[in-house]
């Protein structure tokens, strides 16, 4: 079943006491992020027929779900990361909260990860919140950081990675377990020019489609074999270029401010670049600038 239209959706946020500071859904409505402040809140939680990750941006509350597969007891702190199983009745409690929230329609998963996806899911993300950088930074980027302004294809990708990321293994409904074995890394020289050509692009959007037309390879095989060749998505791979060049940046040139700098490589949110750079260099960029690196 598509994601319910979205008069029905916003009808069901504010039902909980949300105010939707953004929301985006694909044309197929298959995929679904928002972001959302919510008042004070105790009582039941609307069902939905949709896989949901939940990012805790500021706030907490506390979140109970039960179902035959799932039972969740959980307090939510910034930073922390639930999901809750498709169709499940809950609860939950909250004096105030601001969330990421990304739905993938569950026929989407069927087609993309199997009849098996459910069972799947990682044991401790499924028991209890749970912290993950990259589910992280990927639902920021897509809605908080860009909220709003993601073709399908990004809000796509960017759901696929996340769910990769709570699956046990990487999987895909048209390739066996042996396929995976077997991944044929992109050459150095690929991996070269597409570092060139992200270098050259650094203050832009940059999709998986462009890099996989530089080089020559459908976008799916393209993600699997960069991976096998540099250990990273192309997505991390395109964010630590960023980072690094606003840290090149810091160094170079004093006069410029943390906001220009963050800006230039894409970050509208200055709150949002310190805490990616912090993760990155284990430092706040105004540190990294004072200590001189």
């Amino acid at each position: 079943m598509p994601i319910p239209p979205d008069d029905i959706v916003y009808a069901k946020l504010t039902s909980l006491g949300a105010d939707v500071n953004s929301f985006q859904v694909n044309q197929d409505r298959t995929v679904m992020i928002y972001d959302a402040s919510y008042e004070s809140h105790a009582g039941k939680v609307p069902v939905v027929p949709a896989l949901f990750i939940f990012l805790c941006v500021s706030g907490g509350g506390f979140l109970r779900q039960e179902t035959t597969s799932q039972a969740l007891e959980m307090d939510l702190a910034p930073g922390d990361i639930c999901i809750v199983a498709p169709s499940s009745p809950g609860s939950g409690m909250w004096p105030d909260m601001r969330v990421i929230a990304m739905a993938i329609e569950v026929n989407a998963l069927h087609d993309t990860f199997g009849d098996d996806w459910a069972r799947r899911l990682r044991r401790d993300v499924i028991s209890k919140s749970f912290k993950d950088a990259l589910v992280e930074t990927t639902m920021m980027q897509v809605g908080y950081t860009n909220s709003g302004n993601v073709s399908d294809g990004v809000l796509l990708h960017a759901a696929q990675l996340v769910v990769h990321q709570l699956l046990d293994e990487p999987h895909d409904s048209t390739s066996t377990s042996a396929d995976y074995a077997d991944v044929h890394p992109l050459s150095l020289r690929t991996v070269s020019s597409i570092a060139a050509y992200v270098g050259d692009r650094i203050d832009q959007h940059i999709s998986v489609e462009e890099l996989a037309g530089l080089a020559g390879v459908s976008k799916h095989h393209f993600t699997r074999r960069f991976k096998a060749a540099t250990g990273s998505t192309p997505y991390q791979f395109v964010m630590a270029k960023k980072l690094d060049r606003a840290a090149e940046s810091l160094s170079a040139d004093l006069g410029v401010s943390v906001t220009d700098v963050s800006q230039s490589i894409g970050y509208d949110n200055p709150a949002q670049f310190a805490k990616a750079f912090r993760r990155r260099f284990g430092q706040a960029p105004r540190s990294w600038r004072m200590r001189g690196n």
